[in-house]
């Protein structure tokens, strides 16, 4: 029973939590976006490392799911500002 109680607890806080999807494919981020939204998470979507910033700076996220490669900022550059400017999620 104190199982079943956890697991409920965990789907409880992760159906609350915030996910930031940054993906520069179009079709990519929004399979992303309706996947989680579907299994209960909140989410936002940004094409690129600088558009993922600007939310960064205005919403707090629990995950950050990110593609490596993207224009104007990757996602190595993303983690990195992520770091340098105090980003926790």
């Amino acid at each position: 029973m104190h199982g079943l109680r956890l697991q409920i607890a965990l789907l409880s806080y992760m159906a609350k939590s915030r996910i930031l999807v940054v993906e520069d494919e179009h079709s990519i981020r929004e399979i992303l976006v309706e996947l989680l939204s579907d299994e209960g998470f909140d989410c936002d979507s940004a094409f690129d490392g600088r558009d993922a910033t600007e939310k960064l700076m205005l919403n707090s996220y629990d995950v950050l799911v990110s593609d490596f490669r993207m224009p104007r900022m990757d996602g190595a550059e993303l983690l990195k500002w992520c770091r340098s400017n105090d980003i926790h999620l």
